[in-house]
């Protein structure tokens, strides 16, 4: 018998699991792309995985569940002066100033784009 893959917010955030485990279903199907099938069986031996189990995995449809957002925890950047020292700068939120050695202030101001890709399949061929 297979078991469910759900979601539990106490559970990796809610991200879908294998029931009864804290296995997350995407770690297996990102593991399904880049290991064969019987690594991947040997690797989740210890949660009992079965071959059903890996076909539901690699057929799984990863449907719609929330809003698409973006998170941002830090952006690194180099500032390249005017006067030809450069300046690494962590950004922690979307404005920031760098302050170069020669005595320049820049505002910085961080702006992510999400842009649809196109479809997988596609891009890898």
């Amino acid at each position: 018998m297979t078991r469910a893959f759900v979601r539990n917010p106490k559970i990796l955030d809610g991200r879908w699991t294998v029931d009864g485990t804290s296995i997350a279903v995407a770690q297996i199907r990102a593991d399904l792309e880049r290991m064969s099938r019987a690594d991947v069986m040997r690797c989740y031996r210890f949660m009992e995985l079965t071959e059903a189990e890996i076909d539901r995995v690699a057929a799984f449809p990863f449907e719609p569940i929330r809003d698409l957002t973006l998170t941002s925890t830090f952006t690194s950047v180099t500032v390249n002066c005017l006067c030809g020292e450069d300046t690494p700068v962590v950004i922690m939120e979307t404005k920031h100033v760098a302050q170069c050695i020669c005595g320049r202030d820049w505002n910085l101001t961080a702006t992510v784009l999400i842009v649809p890709a196109t479809d997988r399949d596609e891009t890898r061929a």
